[in-house]
């Protein structure tokens, strides 16, 4: 591969039209992640209940698998104060999606190479989002137990993200 025939302003261009993108994207179905959240919340409360059940019961207790991954992704229980200052609490994660678009981007330059045009870099994009993104979201929901709700968000927003990248990166 040619590294240095990679057109680092394509890149950073790419990857700040993504990130941009993805800010928007969110903000704008921000109910569907609020609902999700809400049923995820609920289930919780039923497993807490059944936990409780049990021992009274004095069954063994198993972790369900949400139950497992919010241990694991170390999700504070309710009431517990947040570990970021509330007015970093957007910039935090704003500034690692930056990083992370950067690295998208750069990657999705490398693989595609440098006699990238606009129908190739779309095309590119598809194959990225269908040969990495789609089974990344499938596999990450299914072992963590998360509900179904908000793959198919999920999975639009980085079809966005690749079609918007390889548009620029074909383009430019």
């Amino acid at each position: 591969m040619e590294f240095d025939a990679i057109d680092k302003s394509a890149v950073l261009m790419a990857a700040l039209a993504s990130t941009v993108f993805g800010a928007l994207y969110h903000w704008g179905l921000q109910w569907v992640w609020l609902y999700a959240w809400h049923r995820r919340t609920d289930a919780q409360k039923m497993d807490r209940a059944r936990e409780e059940e049990a021992r009274r019961e004095g069954r063994p207790l198993h972790p369900t698998h949400a139950e497992r991954a919010g241990r694991r992704f170390g999700r504070p229980p309710s009431g517990t104060p947040a570990r970021v200052p509330p007015m970093l609490d957007g910039l935090v994660p704003a500034f690692t999606a930056g990083i992370c678009h950067i690295l998208i981007a750069g990657t999705f330059a490398a693989i595609a190479g440098p006699g990238l045009d606009l129908a190739g870099g779309l095309r590119t994009a598809v194959l990225l989002w269908m040969g990495i993104a789609v089974p990344f979201l499938a596999i990450h929901h299914g072992f963590t137990g998360d509900i179904p709700g908000p793959v198919a968000p999920e999975a639009a927003h980085w079809l966005g993200v690749l079609l918007i990248q390889g548009a620029i990166l074909g383009g430019g």
